[in-house]
């Protein structure tokens, strides 16, 4: 075999690729950021989980089948989001095989 196509081989293997999070000078900020809308998504799933609870229970109080239906849905959309969103990194580490500091 060629010397030269086995070392170009060789160079061009991304096994050995790993990734530096800390490379650019702006990372931690990113890192700021991404943390502060995960926690901006969480305090909104909250209140629209509460305010689906309280609207919930005052369509059982009124006989609104249709409010009921509605609400129940928002609520358990709610519980979804907010376990997608807290659990994003875990989610894009497990995706990707990949642990992320």
């Amino acid at each position: 075999m060629d010397p030269f196509v086995n070392a170009a081989m060789v160079l061009a293997d991304p096994k050995g690729i790993k990734p530096d999070y800390s490379y650019f000078p702006f990372m931690a900020t990113l890192n700021k950021i991404a943390a502060g809308f995960e926690g901006m998504a969480l305090i909104i799933c909250v209140i629209l989980l509460v305010a689906a609870a309280i609207l919930f229970g005052a369509s059982k109080l009124t006989s609104s089948p249709a409010a009921a239906r509605v609400t129940g849905t928002v609520f358990i959309v709610c519980i979804v989001l907010a376990a997608v969103i807290a659990g994003a990194g875990g989610l894009i580490s497990w995706a990707t095989g990949i642990p992320l500091v």
